[in-house]
């Protein structure tokens, strides 16, 4: 059994850089509050486009 390669092996040297601890999380922490304006732009866009919408119907 000591040359069988199992399958959760087989990837483990091409995979170690994802574990890599300067490699994990740097765009979360080079970006702080980047989600939250997402959500926010996106939200406002949205009410923005209806009440642009309202409003063009009221008009007629």
């Amino acid at each position: 059994m000591e040359g069988k390669v199992g399958t959760g092996d087989f990837f483990a040297k091409t995979d170690a850089y994802r574990k890599h601890p300067m490699l994990n999380n740097n765009l979360r922490r080079a970006t702080p509050g980047l989600g939250i304006a997402i959500v926010l732009f996106g939200g406002y866009l949205f009410v923005d486009g209806m009440r642009a919408k309202l409003s063009k119907k009221s008009e007629h």
